[in-house]
């Protein structure tokens, strides 16, 4: 079912790679186009006039451009489709891409720190011309039209080096207008602001290479599933009437569209297992449709059995209720020291008391970063409130530590009290 559901999600991603790659590269030119005109007026404008902060504004320009050659070579590579040394694509190459971007605008920015610093130390008094305010102003009106440009393409798309790109002609609009402001208050007022406002200007490009160098290292290391994404998985998920829980839910992250989603369901013991595997088939095929490649576990849930019933509501409140932000899944609650120790699988008919029953409780426990203590105090704990309902249970009991809990785990009702 895995490779069936890989090979029809490839085939889809490599189609639809093609027109992303196409946009990329037209949206990499034009921006290519756009920062080369601009470096070179502002660097020769800068340099004829000796005002340095229109020079580092071009060479910001110009590091721009270099970043635009960047993104095309990531729109091409990460466009390739899987094969036998990359088997979930190439998509990655793009957070690559924008990382090397991030070191050039940050090589930029400290150059231009240092430019300023000499200039600081050596004020000069330039006079402010035509040419420079009308360079600056058309800059500034290019640069928003860019980042409206760069951005409606980015969101389109899913390209973290376009919105990186958006995001970094937005910062050269606040940029070019500091330093249209330094020549009107410096003509004015005769106080050299050149060198200040370059290092404005370089604290600005840093800060921008930073951001997306640390964006770029939270997705190549494996940061949190979007939640929007999560949301609409869970939806899907829980149109079918048969699923009591969703947990396990894992999306893996190789690149702009190139998603892998596995979680587990509880499903109602009672049903076949062809039943069953056709619900999970069902909706794996609907996700598949939306580009998500999904796999599927599915878990029995007791459903016909009052005293498991209630015992399972009551082992949920009691551990969920000892720690808050704790969330339970695949509780399992079985006579005898566990599901396998009867070759004819467990009698639930020969129930008696459970409080004097031997009992096997089974579940996982999704704990947030936020709770300090040990796996091994979290089991001592759990043993000792559970004993004292169940005294002849045995508890096997795994810990997930994970940064939403309440993402982690999710079931019908929890969704209905969002919802009212």
């Amino acid at each position: 079912m895995f490779d069936k559901s890989k090979e029809k999600v490839n085939t889809s991603s490599h189609d639809g790679g093609e027109g992303r790659k196409r946009q990329g590269l037209t949206t990499s030119l034009v921006g290519l186009l756009a920062n080369t005109i601009l470096a070179l007026s502002k660097i020769i404008i800068g340099n004829l006039t000796g005002v340095l902060s229109i020079t580092a504004d071009g060479m910001n320009n110009l590091s721009d451009g270099v970043a635009n050659l960047i993104s095309l070579s990531s729109f091409v590579v990460s466009a390739r489709p899987s094969d036998e040394g990359h088997p979930f694509g190439h998509a990655r190459f793009e957070y690559i891409a924008s990382s090397l971007i991030s070191l050039l605008i940050l090589f930029l920015g400290i150059q231009v720190g240092r430019e300023a610093v000499d200039k600081i130390l050596h004020p000069d008094m330039g006079k402010i011309q035509a040419i420079q305010i009308a360079v600056l102003v058309l800059s500034m009106a290019l640069k928003l039209w860019m980042q409206t440009f760069y951005s409606r393409r980015g969101k389109a798309l899913n390209s973290s080096v376009l919105m990186a790109t958006a995001q970094d002609s937005a910062n050269d609009v606040l940029m070019t207008g500091g330093i249209l402001l330094s020549l009107v208050l410096t003509h004015f007022f005769q106080v050299p602001l050149d060198g200040p406002i370059s290092m404005v200007v370089a604290l600005l490009i840093i800060k921008a290479g930073l951001d997306i160098l640390s964006q770029n290292y939270d997705r190549l290391m494996g940061e949190e599933a979007d939640p929007d994404l999560v949301k609409r998985i869970e939806d899907r998920i829980l149109e079918s009437p048969e699923v009591m829980e969703i947990h396990n839910l894992k999306i893996h992250d190789y690149g702009p569209g190139q998603s892998y989603v596995t979680c587990d369901i509880m499903v109602d013991a009672r049903l076949s297992l062809l039943r069953a595997h056709a619900e999970a088939d069902a909706i794996e095929r609907s996700l598949a449709k939306e580009g998500i490649d999904i796999t599927i576990h599915i878990d029995p849930m007791i459903m016909d059995n009052p005293a498991i019933n209630e015992a399972r509501d009551k082992v949920r409140r009691l551990v969920e209720g000892s720690h808050r932000g704790c969330q339970v899944f695949d509780l399992q609650i079985t006579p005898g020291a566990g599901p396998d120790s009867d070759p004819e699988g467990p009698d639930f008919n020969k129930l008696g008391d459970l409080q004097t029953e031997s009992l096997t409780i089974s579940f996982g426990l999704a704990v947030p970063y936020s709770v300090k203590d040990t796996d091994d105090q979290l089991m001592a704990e759990m043993e000792t409130i559970l004993g004292v309902l169940y005294p002849q249970a045995r508890l096997d009991m795994r810990i997930e530590r994970t940064a939403s809990p309440a993402v982690d785990v999710t079931r019908p009702e929890d969704r209905f009290r969002e919802e009212s």
